[in-house]
């Protein structure tokens, strides 16, 4: 996952914005960070109201 955001970030338009919510909830180690995670995949309640936290503001509805 993590490649795959480096390579998104470096192939995107200008005009294409992308959020990179690994950023948000790994450890220094670059692992899922266990305080947002119910398992090594997938997030929990913790992990969606922080990613949520963060893409909300940026989020036009």
């Amino acid at each position: 996952v993590i490649q795959i955001n480096q390579d998104l970030v470096a192939l995107h338009p200008a005009d294409v914005t992308i959020f990179d919510a690994a950023k948000l909830l790994q450890n220094a180690a670059g692992w899922l960070d266990t305080a947002y995670a119910r398992d090594e995949l997938h997030i929990n309640a913790a992990g969606y109201q922080r990613l949520n936290q963060a893409l909300g503001p940026r989020l036009q509805i």
